[in-house]
């Protein structure tokens, strides 16, 4: 990962920016490897870049977030989403509220049914 910031910064030098693709393959790498700390700020950096958020931006972190057992991780993302104003994939709400009921976390699991 750290080659490829560096990969990043020399563009930078050479007045090309990163754009939207560029950001969610690394966003990738790092919901792969679970730094879902790392993810959040590639899409706090997409925010504050003004390049727009995609779905993906979003959608990563929660599928991987549920995979791993780490609702918490979930919850705070789709927060951070403002729930349906970003366009929430239909899948993330299914797959967190299966994995908040697998957990018996039913209040949660609720909220997120109601977003449906």
């Amino acid at each position: 990962m750290e080659r490829s910031w560096r990969l990043i910064e020399i563009m930078a030098e050479l007045g090309i920016s990163p754009d939207r693709t560029t950001l969610n393959y690394l966003l990738t790498a790092y919901c792969f490897k679970g730094d879902l700390t790392a993810a959040s700020g590639v899409v706090k950096r997409i925010e504050e870049e003004g390049l727009g958020v995609d779905s993906r931006a979003y959608d990563m972190p929660v599928l991987d977030a549920c995979k791993k057992g780490k609702v918490e991780g979930a919850l705070v993302v789709m927060e951070c989403r403002c729930w349906k104003e970003e366009g929430l994939d239909r899948e993330n709400f299914r797959i967190l509220r299966s994995k908040l009921i697998e957990f018996e976390r039913f209040k949660e699991a609720k909220l997120v049914l109601e977003e449906m």
